[in-house]
């Protein structure tokens, strides 16, 4: 057997070089024998390079490198008990790498939740979202909270209340006062069913308040918008980063006008569009989907000039997306995470939580917002978007607190 081979997941359903089927494994690896024992996983790692040993059915697989932005060499050894077959070298993507760990987990839960230990062990998101320049926007190595200020009439929680451009800066400071991190202005609303507006009137609504922002406090400003212009005239009225949750797709000029600038972008992952998304969502499963879409998404603006050290994914929950759907995510936001990218992540104060409280009234839930946006800093989100940011401050300030005094 050639002990150089390309090793690739083999789907459910799909046949590797042997014509065995129904098995998530890579091709050309001879299925082993199942071990009785207990799987076990250690790591070891340090500031450049790491290793990880996983034992999987008498499999060891190694990882040796930490390059988020390369491919992973993967070396297999001693596959089964009696050295049926050589050691094989090959070379995986991180996205196939997520790909196979969320497939185990239809076939043995056990043995994927101890390959995730040993991912989650030492892959972790750069630390701080950067500029093209390297210098840092938001350092990362606590939880970031995102204040939310809508600029429309018809949001589902907030419209209305500042349409007015005085009022919204004014809200917007308030929240720098209950110790905001970022703030994120957006000028259309995305709630389900919601209707696109103008060019002209989406800027008439955001560009005066992110003046206004922007004269009275340095506090990084991210402009929630899908258009291009309004991207554009946004950064030169002092926004730092870009928030579109068609991941650029809609207006892909967009990636011109970062790749000539120095800012990040949040890319978010959305099924249909807000007028339509929550008609009957569907998936085979939303985490290798998500994750598949959003890694895509990466590549297609790291081809466009816009660095990975620049971008933050988000999963996008209720976007086009069921209450399965959107549990199922924040329970695996460790596989968004091995993409290496930040993860952010907006809950505040959306239908899942109404339909987990009985809460029917928007803005009353803000307490199971602050516990779900917690449980998604506990599975890897580093930057959670909220609109009541002085309680996150508290649940943040307070889980901080704890954690930092247990290790």
């Amino acid at each position: 057997m050639n002990p150089h081979l390309l090793l690739k997941p083999v789907l459910p359903g799909s046949f590797d070089n042997s014509g065995r089927t129904g098995l998530p494994f890579w091709q050309a690896v001879p299925e082993p024998t199942r071990s009785s024992g207990t799987p076990s996983a250690s790591v070891t790692s340090d500031d450049t390079t790491l290793s990880w040993d996983l034992t999987l059915c008498n499999v060891t697989v190694e990882e040796a490198t930490a390059a988020p932005d390369e491919l992973t060499a993967i070396r297999v050894a001693e596959g089964r008990a009696d050295g049926g077959f050589p050691a094989l070298v090959g070379r995986l993507k991180h996205d196939e790498l997520t790909e196979w760990i969320t497939l185990l987990n239809r076939i043995d839960p056990t043995l994927a939740a101890t390959f995730h230990r040993a991912l989650k062990a030492h892959r972790h998101p750069p630390h701080a979202i950067h500029t093209a320049t390297g210098s840092i926007l938001l350092d990362l190595k606590q939880p970031r909270i995102m204040g939310v200020v809508n600029v429309t009439p018809d949001s589902f929680s907030d419209g209305g209340r500042w349409h007015d451009a005085n009022h919204a800066v004014d809200h917007a400071l308030s929240l720098v006062d209950a110790g905001v991190d970022i703030l994120d202005i957006g000028g259309e609303s995305t709630r389900p069913g919601a209707e696109a507006v103008s060019l002209q009137e989406e800027l008439d609504r955001v560009l005066p308040v992110i003046h206004g922002i922007a004269q009275k406090t340095d506090i990084p400003i991210s402009i929630d918008t899908t258009k291009a212009q309004v991207m554009r005239q946004a950064l030169e009225e002092g926004a730092s980063l870009i928030n579109d949750i068609s991941a650029l797709e809609r207006s892909p000029e967009g990636a011109d006008i970062l790749a000539e600038s120095a800012h990040p972008v949040i890319l978010m992952h959305m099924q249909g569009s807000p007028g339509t998304m929550q008609t009957a969502p569907h998936y085979d499963n939303v985490v290798i989907e998500v994750a598949h879409y959003l890694e895509q998404r990466i590549q297609w603006c790291e081809a466009r000039g816009i660095q990975r050290h620049r971008i933050v994914i988000d999963p996008g929950i209720g976007f086009g997306k069921t209450t399965r759907h959107n549990l199922d995510l924040i329970n695996h936001l460790d596989v968004l995470r091995s993409l290496s990218v930040p993860v952010l992540l907006g809950v505040s104060r959306k239908r899942i939580i109404g339909e987990l409280t009985k809460v029917q009234q928007a803005d009353r839930r803000d307490p199971g917002s602050h516990t779900m946006a917690l449980m998604g800093i506990m599975n890897g989100a580093g930057i959670v978007r909220v609109h009541d940011v002085a309680g996150m401050r508290q649940t943040v300030d307070v889980f901080h607190g704890v954690y930092a005094h247990s290790r």
